[in-house]
Order: structure tokens, then sequence, then C-alpha cells
């Protein structure tokens, strides 16, 4: 066990899965959950606490949703011991979600099982696509080698009003941001609330996923196809919100609630064209609109002097501009490659006003690299417009070395 304070300096625990004392705590939720007084905990009900703790793998997600389906009785002590006595824990954890969701038209009748089905397809199409942008569709940032996304590598979820917009159960022209959300939205996630990870650290901002990876697999294999349904539809109603967005007289670029729903489900758009299988998918995807209103934002909170909030919409014009494969990259047109390399500058630019001088120098190594590699192609040819471009980077890099006390390197960069 070990002990620290975070900080706020309250003090806080951390206890292992295995360790007696997490196991004890999750006894005493157990009696307060299945309201078992103290003096009549018999030898019984403490072999039921133990079948629920090892069949929920010692998981307190697990443990809460077992609670949830044991109240409501729809889960009984035998089919617990059973799951407790599986050899291995993950086939527990996705036996556990796999007899839930067989069963969701007897307990919630066909109608509502099927809306249930909806809103957890889309969140595991979500995390499917989150996996696959960081694992299977990774791109190579051109500067540093990380992850070319403007997403966490760590999922924090889907707010609520990009949910309600990717199930359309929204209605934008509504006064409030409440009133935006379909009230039977609201009944689902309740309802749901036994198998999600809800989170309200963002601004007060509710966001929701899976509460354990464990349900990914069995929602593939029981809900693929709506699945891939779901991703269809997050890139058309990107697309829509896209094409609304600049068709607007009074175009939003910074807290409008058209904003917030693009900006968080656009980065998903790439991945769900490839998870989605669908030619209408792909035939949909256009990035073009989205560089636009990117760019737009990215000048205005310039002009508002956020450096900070600039790095992620810039990474991810630079994802959208890149090659998907990384050998790619020096075969770009040139026209292409110099956009790319301007993306990668005003990127460094973005970090070096927020002080983050290193990560500025790797930008503009990454965009200078670029520019050379077109001063090498062209030769003779090579335009002023694109001298200039190059001219403009050394400089940058050589103010970012001599700000960072690197003032050898900032003269050959000035010299050069």
């Amino acid at each position: 066990m070990l002990r620290a304070k975070n900080k706020d300096g309250c003090r806080v625990h951390q206890y292992t899965l295995v360790s007696a004392d997490y196991r004890a705590l999750l006894h005493e939720y157990l009696i307060k959950r299945l309201d078992i007084p103290y003096n009549a905990d018999t030898s019984e009900s403490h072999a039921l606490r133990e079948a629920v703790i090892d069949a929920s793998a010692g998981r307190f997600a697990f443990v809460s949703f077992m609670v949830d389906r044991i109240e409501q009785g729809h889960l009984s002590e035998d089919h617990i011991r059973k799951l407790a006595v599986s050899a291995e824990r993950e086939t527990q954890s996705e036996a556990l979600y796999r007899h839930w969701l067989d069963g969701l038209a007897a307990l919630y009748g066909r109608k509502r099982a099927d809306a249930l089905r909806r809103v957890l397809a889309a969140l595991a199409a979500i995390e499917q696509a989150h996996s696959w942008i960081h694992g299977e569709g990774r791109q190579a940032d051109p500067a540093n080698g990380s992850a070319l996304t403007s997403l966490e590598e760590t999922f924090q979820g889907l707010s609520l009003i990009s949910l309600a917009s990717l199930l359309d159960m929204d209605r934008p022209q509504a006064n409030t941001v409440y009133d935006r959300i379909d009230p039977g939205l609201h009944l689902l996630l309740e309802t749901l609330q036994g198998v999600l990870w809800i989170s309200r650290a963002d601004r007060g901002v509710s966001r929701f996923r899976l509460a354990l990876k464990a349900f990914l697999p069995v929602a593939q294999e029981k809900l693929g196809a709506q699945m891939q349904l779901a991703h269809a539809r997050l890139v058309h109603r990107v697309m829509e919100q896209a094409q609304t967005m600049i068709e607007s007289d009074d175009l939003p670029v910074l807290s409008d609630d058209r904003w917030r729903v693009l900006g968080e489900l656009a980065p998903f758009g790439v991945a769900s064209v490839a998870l989605s299988q669908a030619q209408t998918a792909e035939r949909c995807w256009d990035v073009t609109p989205l560089l636009q209103l990117y760019y737009n934002r990215d000048d205005a909170l310039e002009a508002r002097g956020l450096s900070l909030d600039r790095v992620s919409g810039l990474t991810q014009i630079i994802a959208w501009r890149a090659p998907v494969h990384d050998q790619r990259l020096q075969a770009l047109e040139p026209l292409a490659k110099n956009a790319l390399a301007g993306s990668l500058q005003n990127r460094g630019i973005a970090k070096g006003d927020n002080g983050d001088l290193s990560g500025a120098i790797t930008d503009y190594d990454a965009a200078i690299k670029l520019y050379q590699a077109i001063r090498d192609a062209q030769g003779s040819a090579w335009s002023i417009p694109y001298q200039n471009d190059l001219a403009g980077s050394l400089q940058n890099r050589g103010l970012a070395k001599g700000d960072n006390g690197d003032l050898s390197g900032a003269i050959t960069d000035y010299d050069a």
C-alpha cells in the first residue's frame, strides 16, 4: 500500500488489486450496497461477496456493475459463482458483459434494448477509433516521432453534446445547452451507468466512455455491425457540420457548440473511415473544409494570444496534411510538402510563444528539412516564395535557439 498527498493536501491511499486492504474495502462497499447488517453478516453472505469480488477480478467497475444486476434481480448467485471459478480473469469480465448484453431485450423490452445498444455501439466505436489511431493506424509526427494526433493517448471520453450529435439526439436550435439534449438520452445513459465511466473533470463537462476495455471485444462481437454504422454516421456528421459552418455568415471558431462537436469528432474521422468499411464514408470524407475551419480557428486563437490552445489544432492540421504512411513523406508534391512544412513552422511558433523552446526547435527542424527537400528537388527552378519560406523558418529557429541559450546555433541559422 502506498500513501501520498494529492495537490489539495488530502491523504490518498493507493492499493493493488490483490491487497488485503483493498479487498476489505470492496467487502465494506458490498455490505452497504446489499444492505447487509453488520451484526447479521453470515458465512453465506461473506461467501457471496467473495464470489462477486473474484468474478469481478477485483475491479471496482465490475463489482459495481454486478451489484446493479443483483439488486435488479438479473444476476443469480449460481451464475456469480460460475464466473468466480473461471480460469482467466479476462474471460470472467467478458463473460459478465456478454451475459448482460444477451439479456437486454428480456430486461428492458425490444425497443429500449435497441436504443441502449445504439448508445453502446457509438461509445464502443469511438473507443475503437481511438485505439486504431494510437495503434494500427498510427501516424508518426514528422518532428518528434510521437503519435500524430490531437487526441491524448488516454481516452478521456466523449462529451454529452457530441454523443447526442452522433446519435441524432440533439436539438441544435434549443436556447440552452441542457435543452439541446434529448431527454431520452439522459434516461438511456442512466440505465447504462453500470457499464460506463463518467467524468466531469473537464470544466464541468460530462464525458462518457466504456468503464473498462474488456467491454470492447464483447461489443465488437455482439454489436459489430452497429459499430460500423456508428463510424459511418460519425464521418457523415462531421462533414455535414463542417459544410454548415463554412456556409454560415457567422462562422464559429472558438466557443460555439457547433465547433465543440466538430472539434471533438473530426480527429476520429480517418479512423472511422477505415473502420466503417463503407465506401459511402470513404467518398464522403474530405479534409479540405476541415482544414479551412481549423486554419480560421488558429488565426482567431493567435489573434487572442492563446498559443497553448493552438498546438492541438495545428497538430491535427499536420495529421491531415501528412501522408498516412511515413515513407511517403518525401514523395509529396512541392505544394503539399510546403503546406505541411508551413504547418510545422506555425506549430513551432505556437510552442515557442508558450515557452516550449525545445519543442519549437524540433518543429522548425522538421519544417526546414521539408523546405530543403523542395530546394534540392527543384534546383534552379526553386521559386522565390519557397526560398522565403525556408529563410523564415531558419530565422525562427535561430530566435528559438538564442532564447534557449544556444547562441552559436542561432548565429549559424542566421548566417544560412
